[in-house]
């Protein structure tokens, strides 16, 4: 993904590549914090900058960071800053990352975007055995379970760190906590359930409840599993339901 236009940013946008090529991972995360911290870059910029962090984040094995910082690249971007070809590369990159995290529903919207791209065959070709992969995984009676990480929105400090996700199945339960990872919200479209995150407890959505989004809270860096079940083991589990009560959102 080539970098257009001069400036300061440039400067440090080359600095951070250099970092990474000589695998100084260390200065790599400083710059890009003190990038970061600058602020006041313009949309292409802001789009490269999480580009950038999430190769950092990459370059030191955190792919669950990775993944955020893209998607967070994709969320400020436009047809000036990302093009065609660089689009089509950032949702395969994506879905890359979704499908080795099992965040399966992610990975299934990242490539049916992907799908409606211009040009998207070749893009879509180098990906025939994820996708194979992704068909199995939806399909099949076994637990989804997609590992989450907590994280504070844009880096900001005042931010409550927060893991979204929007799941296919009815049930759900979290396991392998690991750090601090208090409670969570299920917002629907006319539906919420909340309560805590604790192992061992199966949660239910309603039947009728739609367009669904899971939001967890908790402390930056905090980590969990997100473990999605099929009707015929969520029927037979003894842990405790919770029943969602109706309400219209804001």
């Amino acid at each position: 993904m080539a970098f257009r236009g001069p400036g300061r940013f440039m400067r440090r946008y080359r600095s951070i590549l250099q970092h990474l090529h000589y695998e100084e991972n260390a200065d790599a995360r400083k710059s890009v914090i003190s990038t970061l911290e600058r602020g006041g870059w313009n949309l292409y910029e802001s789009t490269m900058l999480w580009l950038m962090v999430g190769r950092v984040a990459g370059a030191e094995g955190d792919n669950a960071a990775k993944l955020e910082h893209y998607r967070r690249a994709l969320g400020v971007s436009n047809r000036n800053s990302l093009d065609d070809e660089d689009l089509r590369d950032l949702l395969a990159k994506m879905f890359t990352l979704e499908m080795e995290l099992s965040q399966y529903a992610a990975a299934k919207r990242t490539l049916d975007r992907l799908m409606l791209q211009p040009g998207a065959a070749e893009s879509v070709a180098g990906l025939r055995e994820l996708m194979a992969k992704l068909d199995a995984e939806l399909a099949s009676d076994s637990p989804i379970a997609a590992e989450a990480t907590l994280f504070r929105p844009c880096q900001t400090e005042d931010g409550e760190p927060i893991w979204a996700y929007s799941p296919v199945r009815q049930s759900f339960s979290f396991a392998r906590l690991n750090g601090n990872v208090e409670r969570f919200e299920v917002r629907c479209e006319r539906n919420r359930l909340e309560g805590p995150v604790k192992s061992g407890k199966t949660w239910s959505l309603p039947e009728a409840a739609q367009k669904c989004q899971v939001i967890v809270f908790g402390d930056d860096g905090a980590s969990f599993q997100f473990v999605e079940h099929n009707e015929t083991e969520s029927s037979e589990a003894t842990a405790e339901a919770a029943v969602a009560r109706s309400d219209v959102l804001d």
